[in-house]
C-alpha cells in the first residue's frame, strides 16, 4: 500500500458525512423557533401589556367622569368649596389610587378644552403611572396613562315662574281660586324649606312640572295637573336676570307725573323722577323704548295704559324702579295696578332689557311698600318678565286673563283670588324665558 493511501480512504467518508451533514433537513424548525420564539414571546407581552394599558385607561376615564359629575353637583348647589373633596371621593370610590404615583385636579371653571373659563362647568385631570413589564426591554421608566372629563349645567326645560327667596316656606304660593295655565314651563322656588312650593286652595293649576330646593306641597281641594313629577330637593335656578343695569341716566324728563283726566295721554321714553300715576278713565298711550321711575312707582288706578305701536315679538316697553337723584335706595318705586284698570304691553325683543317689562332695583329694601301688586282685569295683557329679585309679586285678578307670556321671577310670587296666569306662546311673543337646569358630561 503506498503511503498515505489509507489517510485518502479515510478522508471520503468524512466529506461524505460533511455532505450528509450540510444535508441533512431534520432539526431545522427546532434552529428557527430558538431564533424567533423570544420575538414572537416580546410581541405577544406586547400587546398584552397594551391590553392593560387600555383597560386601565378606560377605568381611569370611569373615575375621571364619576368626578366631574359630582364635582358639577356641588357646583349646581352653590356649594363651591366641596367641589374637589366631593370630586376626588368619587374619583376614589370609582377605584382611583389617588397616591404615589398618580394625580388628580379638578378645575372650577375648566382650563383646558372646550369649555374653558366656563364657570358652570366642572373639570377633572386624572394621571396614573403604569410600571412596565415587557416594555421595560424597551422603555424603562414608568407609562403615564391620563383621563379628563367635563361636566356641565345645561337648560333642560322652561320656568315662567321662580321664587328666588332661600329659605321661605310658600317662596312660591296661592290662596284662593286661582287659574294657572302654563302646560310647557315649570313652576321653580330656590327656598330650601318645607313647602317651599305650596299649591293650595281651589286652585286649578296645569303645567310641566314643580321644582324646588326644598319640597313641594299640594293641600286643599287644589286639582293640580303635571307632565312631570316634581322635583324635590334639586339645585336652585339661576336668577336669569340677575346684573342686568338699573341706574337711570342723569337728570330728569319729568318730575312726579300724575295723570287724572280722561283725556288721552302720549307718554316717552325717559327719566320720571318721582314715577308715574294714572288716575281717572285716561287713555296713556306709551311710546316703545325705556321708561326709568327714579324714587317712584308706576301706579295703575283706573283708565287703559297702552303701547299702540309696540307689537309682539317687537318693540316693546320696559319699566324699571330704581333710586331717586340721591341714591336713596329706600325710595325705589314699585308697580301697582288696580283690578279696574286695563294695561296691555309688550316687553321689547332686543336690547339691553330684552324680555324684561317691569324690573325693579335688586337694592331695594325687602318691605311691603316694595312689593309689586297686579290685580289684573280681563282687559290686562302683560307679555314680559315681571323682575323683582328682592321683594314679592302678588299677581291677582280673575281667570280672563290674556296674556300670552308672563313670566315671574322675585323673591317671592304669591297668587291670590282668581286670578289667572297663561304661559303658552313666549316664542311668538320675543320673550326669554327662564330654565331648569340638567347635569351632564360634555367632554
Amino acid at each position: 500500500m503506498e503511503p498515505g493511501a489509507s489517510g485518502s480512504c479515510a478522508a471520503r467518508p468524512f466529506l461524505s458525512r460533511l455532505g450528509d451533514f450540510c444535508r441533512e433537513r431534520a432539526g431545522g424548525v427546532a434552529v428557527i423557533y430558538a431564533v424567533v420564539l423570544p420575538g414572537m414571546l416580546g410581541m405577544v407581552g406586547l400587546g398584552v401589556e397594551a391590553g392593560e394599558w387600555y383597560i386601565d385607561k378606560r377605568a381611569l376615564q370611569t373615575q375621571a367622569d364619576a368626578a366631574a359629575l359630582a364635582g358639577a353637583w356641588e357646583r349646581a348647589y352653590g356649594r363651591t368649596a366641596q367641589i374637589t373633596p366631593s370630586a376626588t371621593n368619587e374619583a376614589v370610590r370609582n377605584g382611583f389610587l389617588n397616591g404615589a404615583g398618580s394625580t388628580i385636579a379638578v378645575n372650577n371653571p375648566p382650563t383646558s378644552g372646550t369649555f374653558i373659563g366656563d364657570q358652570k362647568a366642572v373639570q377633572v385631570l386624572l394621571t396614573q403611572d403604569y410600571h412596565p413589564m415587557f416594555t421595560a426591554l424597551f422603555h424603562s421608566s414608568n407609562v403615564k396613562i391620563a383621563a379628563r372629563a367635563t361636566a356641565n349645567l345645561f337648560a333642560s326645560g322652561q320656568a315662567c315662574v321662580l321664587g328666588l327667596n332661600g329659605v321661605l316656606a310658600d317662596t312660591v304660593g296661592n290662596t284662593g281660586n286661582v287659574n294657572l295655565q302654563a302646560p310647557h314651563c315649570t313652576i321653580a322656588a330656590n327656598s330650601n324649606a318645607n313647602c317651599a312650593l305650596d299649591i293650595t286652595g281651589s286652585s286649578t293649576v296645569n303645567v310641566q312640572s314643580f321644582w324646588t330646593y326644598g319640597t313641594y306641597c299640594n293641600g286643599g281641594s287644589a286639582n293640580v295637573t303635571y307632565t312631570d313629577a316634581p322635583r324635590e330637593h334639586m339645585w336652585p335656578l339661576t336668577d336669569p336676570y340677575a346684573g342686568t343695569p338699573y341706574t337711570a341716566p342723569n337728570g330728569c324728563d319729568n318730575n312726579n307725573t300724575h295723570i287724572n283726566s280722561s283725556s288721552s295721554v302720549n307718554l316717552s321714553p325717559g327719566t320720571y323722577c318721582g314715577g308715574i300715576q294714572v288716575d281717572s278713565n285716561p287713555i296713556v298711550d306709551l311710546q316703545p323704548g325705556t321708561y326709568y321711575m327714579k324714587g317712584g312707582g308706576f301706579t295703575v288706578n283706573g283708565g287703559t295704559v297702552r303701547c299702540s305701536s309696540c307689537t309682539p315679538g317687537g318693540a316693546g316697553v320696559t319699566i324699571v324702579f330704581t333710586t331717586p337723584s340721591n341714591g336713596n335706595t329706600n325710595q325705589i318705586g314699585t308697580l301697582s295696578i288696580a283690578g279696574g284698570a286695563a294695561v296691555t304691553l309688550n316687553a321689547p325683543n332686543s336690547g339691553t332689557y330684552k324680555g324684561l317689562l317691569f324690573y325693579q332695583d335688586p337694592r331695594a329694601p325687602t318691605q311691603n311698600n316694595n312689593d309689586a301688586t297686579i290685580n289684573g282685569g280681563s282687559g290686562t295683557v302683560l307679555n314680559g318678565a315681571i323682575y323683582f329679585p328682592s321683594n314679592t309679586v302678588n299677581w291677582s285678578g280673575n281667570t280672563s286673563l290674556a296674556s300670552q307670556c308672563t313670566l315671574i321671577i322675585a323673591n317671592v310670587v304669591q297668587f291670590t283670588g282668581n286670578a289667572g296666569l297663561n304661559v303658552d306662546d313666549c316664542v311668538n311673543q320675543g320673550v326669554s324665558i327662564a330654565f331648569t337646569q340638567k347635569i351632564s358630561l360634555v367632554e
